[in-house]
């Protein structure tokens, strides 16, 4: 990999080699449409997307031997408080389990196995890169 290009990655996304996401439905009321910061910054939802339908679901590919993993919102319909939850994929299969194949309610306040329920993560407000770029 060209030296230019390994600065990069390193700069902006550590160790990881490739990661691709999909966010819907998240508000931080704290940016105007244009994205710049409006009054409401800091002082805006803060402990909550503003749509009960706040939903995502990240892929993140690591260098061998680190595994990859699936980083997703708990509850599949969206939630205004969605937890991000993140596990590793299956070693066997090397592909993402289904992150739904447990019964509801299970797993909600605790991790299970590989499986760790961080909370919730407000991605837009504490991500930032789409409203700083």
């Amino acid at each position: 990999m060209v030296a230019q290009n390994t600065a990069f990655l390193e700069t902006y996304l550590g160790s990881t080699r490739c990661c691709t996401g999909m966010f819907t439905n998240m508000w931080y009321h704290g940016v105007d449409a244009r994205g710049r910061e409006n009054g409401m910054m800091n002082k805006a939802n803060e402990d909550d997307y503003a749509d009960d339908k706040a939903q995502f679901n990240i892929l993140v590919a690591n260098p061998a031997p680190d595994p990859n993993w699936h980083i997703y919102g708990l509850y599949k319909d969206g939630n205004t408080k969605n937890p991000t939850v993140m596990e590793t994929f299956d070693p066997v299969t090397g592909r993402p389990k289904d992150p739904y194949r447990y019964p509801a309610g299970v797993a909600v306040n605790e991790s299970i196995g590989n499986r760790v329920n961080w909370g919730f993560n407000h991605w837009p407000k504490n991500d930032g890169f789409w409203y700083k770029t």
